[in-house]
């Protein structure tokens, strides 16, 4: 055996480097030709890429403008015909069929107010939709709210696709007289640009609907999504029953096409519109003179290129992921500029409409209290006065949302909230609508935002009013319920309506749902109900049937035993008068000025109030006596914290109260730190400053 071994040749040191060369060698020629068969398919992809922007912005221009151009034109031009002046009817129809010409368009036609066709131009071989009713179409929808338009459909009567651009008629008065639409035929995209592609191409449309293909099988295909979203595509009339769904799902990056792996290649249009077109992966295009000149390199100094093409490939990723990381950088950057503007705006917008809404508060709490006990006007400005608070909440959650925060919860009585409801439905419900509240619950006190929860019920309420047409009864009622973390606060509201049918109970609480006839959504939406509700750390639940009405369970988890509920603060008292005080204000905004005096001297006090701190600081140097200082925190000129500062010094001993709109956390804490304690958050009310003057006053420094 040793001797057999002996005569077995060892690899000498060159026959291992030859061995080494051999296989550096291979490797080297097998990553070439897998880089350059790479580069090669990636050019097939950035053409494919480039003849779609092309063909997105030849359909932007010369497609969807153009007709959304002939729409304008007739809506600017068919105004009289539609007031009734039917001897404009000839040159109407003839600049209809001048522009259409010009645009492509295969149809136009306007719909007077109710919806009925009022005149058109249309292919002879097509069904005439002259005195159509199509009230029910989206275009006539979203007109009546003074909105134009642009989507594909099926037509109804004519089974034409295309894409519909819409825009509204209005009279010199301002008045809705209908609405111009025109068509672009699917074929003319087809024909026109589709049909350049060597592969399939679909234009896809925001509801996920292939309206134009260069593949006869692909068209009026939905691309692949819930049974239940081409369901709604379905009963929206929109594409009728020649609706399918396709064999694909085109918002794949890779698909499986006829037995072959293809890439789906993407171009987006304005509002949600796709252009698609499948690139097969063996599509490859030349290398060009660079790429040619690289892989040559590679070919004669293979060894030395094996290590710079690693490197080369590691540079590309770096250089591909530094481009993806700078353009999201750039996106976070974007976002935050925006939101920072919008904080801006936010802030502002909040500032000058809490003025407002301070002014409106005021003088409303000093007419409720001057008015008759038990009259209607008082109960009127009670309730000018709770709106304007509620006005209030409004701002609030529009600042709420520039900082991106959540919920603005705090302890409310529900029942307190359930009954404010009552109170404003009873003065909008039909009077053959019985409206009931029994509340039956010992504890009402939950942790939730006032308005969020208000609007919730408020949106349950409107969609129980559409439900019964005719009449009938709305009960509401409140009960604790034993669950094994405590008790917890719950809600029924029953209505005795027609019910909501078996098919659609399961998807109510989907987004853009509706089964209301015609598609008309009021409100916040169910979905948005749920969402509120979830976020309030509750659940709500929804038990139907077809002529059995409908009865929705919303359960709330009460506050901690001892947490007491703010009440709305509404109304007129005095608890800080015991004797007559001198108080003077400063504020930039001269209606609230005018408010504050208007309230503290209701209050019997004596005021006195400037708009710009200089004045008011020579007026005091000449005042004998003061008892109360009233200043905003944010004004022009000299801010509240300069003129806290300047007060302290010189008068230590005078009470000084903020009223502002905007008092963060950090806000009053700065302000504690130069012992302000009194803090009264604008809009407020009479009984408000009265309780606020009364606690400046009795904590004097």
């Amino acid at each position: 055996m040793e001797r057999i071994i002996a005569k077995i040749p060892r690899p000498s040191p060159n026959s291992w480097l030859a061995i080494a060369t051999i296989a550096t060698f291979g490797l080297s020629v097998a990553a070439g030709w897998a880089l350059i068969g790479q580069i090669r398919f990636e050019n097939a992809h950035h053409e494919r890429a480039r003849r779609l922007g092309e063909i997105v912005g030849v359909l932007r221009q010369d497609g969807l403008a153009n007709a959304k151009s002939v729409s304008r034109d007739l809506a600017a031009n068919a105004a009289g015909f539609l007031a009734g002046d039917s001897s404009l009817a000839p040159t109407l129809l003839a600049r209809m069929d001048g522009v259409m010409r010009i645009s492509g368009a295969d149809m136009a036609f306007l719909l007077d107010s109710n919806g009925v066709v009022k005149m058109r131009l249309q292919a002879p071989t097509e069904t005439d939709i002259l005195g159509k009713d199509l009230a029910f179409r989206r275009y006539h929808q979203k007109a009546r709210l003074g909105q134009e338009d642009e989507f594909a459909a099926l037509g109804v009567y004519t089974r034409s696709r295309g894409i519909y651009s819409s825009t509204p008629v209005h009279g010199r008065d301002g008045r809705f007289l209908g609405v111009a639409v025109c068509r672009l035929p699917a074929s003319r995209i087809e024909n026109g640009w589709l049909s350049k592609l060597d592969d399939p191409a679909a234009l896809v449309t925001p509801e996920g609907v292939v309206i134009a293909s260069n593949l006869p099988e692909w068209r009026l295909g939905s691309v692949r999504q819930s049974d239940s979203a081409i369901r709604r595509i379905l009963s929206s009339r929109q594409f009728g029953d020649s609706l399918s769904p396709l064999p694909l799902d085109l918002r794949e990056d890779a698909v499986v096409w006829n037995g072959r792996r293809r890439v789906a290649v993407r171009a987006a249009l304005p509002d949600g519109w796709m252009l698609v077109s499948l690139l097969d992966r063996s599509a490859r295009l030349p290398l060009t003179r660079s790429q040619f000149g690289a892989a040559f390199g590679l070919g004669a100094a293979w060894c030395l290129l094996a290590i710079l093409g690693v490197v080369a490939a590691a540079s590309m990723n770096r250089i591909r992921r530094g481009e993806s990381d700078r353009n999201r950088l750039t996106k976070r950057l974007e976002e935050a500029e925006r939101l920072e503007s919008l904080g801006r705006l936010a802030g502002g917008v909040a500032h000058d409409f809490n003025n407002v809404l301070t002014a409106i508060v005021g003088y409303a709490s000093v007419l409720e209290y001057k008015l008759p006990a038990e009259s209607t006007e008082k109960d009127l400005a009670r309730r000018v006065g709770l709106a304007a608070k509620r006005a209030s909440e409004t701002v609030r959650q529009l600042m709420a949302f520039a900082r991106r925060s959540g919920l603005q919860a705090k302890p409310i009585p529900f029942h307190d909230l359930l009954a404010e409801l009552v109170s404003d439905l009873s003065r909008t419900f039909p009077a053959d609508i019985e409206l009931r509240l029994e509340p039956r619950a010992e504890r009402d006190i939950v942790i939730a935002d006032s308005n969020h929860l208000h609007q919730s019920i408020l949106n349950l309420c409107q969609n129980a009013r559409d439900a019964m047409p005719d009449g009938g009864k709305l009960l509401m009622t409140t009960s604790l319920v034993e669950t094994g973390a405590g008790k917890i606060l719950e809600f029924r509201l029953s209505d005795t309506g027609k019910g909501i049918p078996p098919e659609a109970l399961p998807h109510i609480f989907e987004p853009f749902y509706t089964n209301k006839q015609g598609g008309r959504v009021t409100g916040l939406g169910l979905a948005s109900v749920w969402g509120i509700i979830q976020r309030h750390g509750g659940n709500i639940a929804v038990e139907s049937a077809p002529g059995k009405g409908t009865e929705f369970r919303i359960r709330l988890p009460l506050a901690p035993p001892g947490v007491e509920a703010e009440r709305s603060g509404f109304g007129f008292a005095n608890p800080g008068a015991g004797r007559r005080l001198r108080v003077v204000a400063l504020d930039d905004d001269r209606d609230v000025l005018q408010v504050i005096r208007t309230m503290v001297e209701s209050l019997g006090h004596e005021i006195e109030v400037f708009s710009e701190f200089g004045t008011m600081w020579e007026w005091m140097k000449e005042s004998a006596s003061l008892d109360l200082v009233v200043l905003d925190v944010e004004m022009p000129g000299t801010s509240g914290f300069e003129a806290i500062r300047k007060i302290r010094i010189s008068y230590p001993d005078i009470p000084i109260m903020i009223a502002s709109g905007r008092l963060s956390s950090t806000t009053i804490d700065e302000l504690r730190q130069l012992g302000i304690e009194t803090f009264l958050r604008k809009p407020f009310g009479a009984q408000e400053i009265g309780i606020s003057i009364g606690q400046a006053v009795g904590r004097k420094p």
